[in-house]
C-alpha cells in the first residue's frame, strides 16, 4: 500500500471516529435535555416515584423512606408494615405491588396515583428491585413502632 493510500485510510478512519464521538455527545445532550424537561414536569405536577420524598429527590433517612413507602402502600391498597418486618422487606412488598399496578407516580400532596412510566421499564431497563433499589443503611432492622399516617387530604 502506498503512503498516500495509507494516509487517506487513516483520515477516513479518524473521521469515522470523530463522527461516532459527535453522535455520542449529541445523544447524551439529548438524553440530558429530555431528563431535565421530564423532571421539571414531574416537579410541577408533584409526581414522585416510589422512594422519593419529592420529584427527583430520594429519601435519605429511614424515617423518610418509611413514610413514603407507607404512603405509596396506602395509595396502592397494600397492607401497612407488619409486625417484625424491616423497611427493606416492606419496600420490596410495596415495590411488587407498585410494579403490578404498572408503576404509577404518587402525588404526595394529594395522596393520589398518576399514570407512570410503566412497570416494564423498571423491570427490564433497571433490572428490578434487587438491581435498582439502593437500601439505606439500617433498613434491614425490624421496624419498632409506627406513627399514624396523616389522613388523606380531600381533593376539591
Amino acid at each position: 500500500m502506498t503512503t498516500q493510500k495509507q494516509r487517506e485510510q487513516n483520515r477516513e478512519r479518524q473521521q469515522r471516529f470523530r463522527d461516532r464521538q459527535k453522535l455520542s455527545r449529541e445523544e447524551a445532550d439529548y438524553a440530558n435535555k429530555i431528563n431535565t424537561e421530564e423532571l421539571a414536569l414531574r416537579v410541577k405536577a408533584g409526581k414522585c416515584f416510589l422512594g422519593e420524598i419529592s420529584p427527583g429527590e430520594d429519601a435519605a433517612t429511614i424515617a423518610d423512606a418509611l413514610q413514603v413507602a407507607r404512603e405509596m402502600a396506602r395509595a396502592l391498597n397494600i397492607v401497612d408494615v407488619e409486625a417484625g418486618e424491616s423497611l427493606i422487606q416492606f419496600e420490596r412488598r410495596v415495590w411488587d405491588g407498585w410494579i403490578r399496578r404498572d408503576a404509577p407516580f404518587l402525588n404526595r400532596d394529594k395522596q393520589t396515583l398518576v399514570k407512570g412510566w410503566g412497570g416494564d421499564y423498571f423491570v427490564e431497563h433497571c433490572g428490578g428491585f434487587d438491581k435498582c433499589w439502593s437500601p439505606l443503611p439500617g433498613s434491614d432492622a425490624a421496624i419498632a413502632s409506627l406513627p399514624e399516617l396523616p389522613p388523606i387530604p380531600e381533593i376539591v
